[in-house]
């Protein structure tokens, strides 16, 4: 009797594309202008991204389940503190100091990443950044080509 086997492979693929949004917004701000503007319900998600070297990123979802779709606004930047505590003979100092912490940093310049998890067309994709692209607050917004990052894993939650 044949024996066979089933092989599960771990190396699953999501469909997904990112656009990089550029904006001084706040993260809340821009879900707000986000949902008015491509008629969405983006909501601060209970899962918030930790990346290991202490970087906290604010992510709002929507589920959109008529059309299968998934809807992520990703704040890229996150602020880390750091204190420093200078003591001499005659003094004790102490300072705070901000460092910049990215989650994609091959994309450090955009503040902002909505990554939409859908099977769609090019015009669905090109009518979606065109709509980003009209939001006043926003400088500007462009489709993320996905084979240019290097770690493509931070994107899959």
């Amino acid at each position: 009797m044949k024996k066979y086997h089933l092989s599960l492979d771990d190396t699953f693929e999501e469909s997904f594309h990112l656009f990089a949004i550029y904006s001084d917004e706040e993260s809340y701000r821009m879900a707000f202008l986000i949902n008015l503007h491509l008629a969405l319900h983006l909501h601060k998600s209970k899962s918030i991204i930790r990346k290991k070297d202490s970087g906290v990123f604010t992510v709002y979802e929507y589920n959109d389940k008529s059309n299968y779709q998934d809807w992520y606004l990703i704040h890229n930047h996150s602020l880390l503190e750091s204190n420093t505590n200078s003591t001499d003979l005659f003094s004790q100092e102490s300072s705070i100091f901000q460092t910049k912490i990215f989650y994609i940093k091959e994309l450090k310049n955009a503040p902002f990443l909505l990554k939409v998890v859908a099977d769609v067309d090019a015009a669905f994709l090109r009518s979606t950044l065109k709509k980003l692209q009209k939001i006043s607050q926003v400088f500007t917004a462009e489709l993320i080509d996905l084979t240019q990052l290097k770690n493509q894993k931070l994107l899959i939650f």
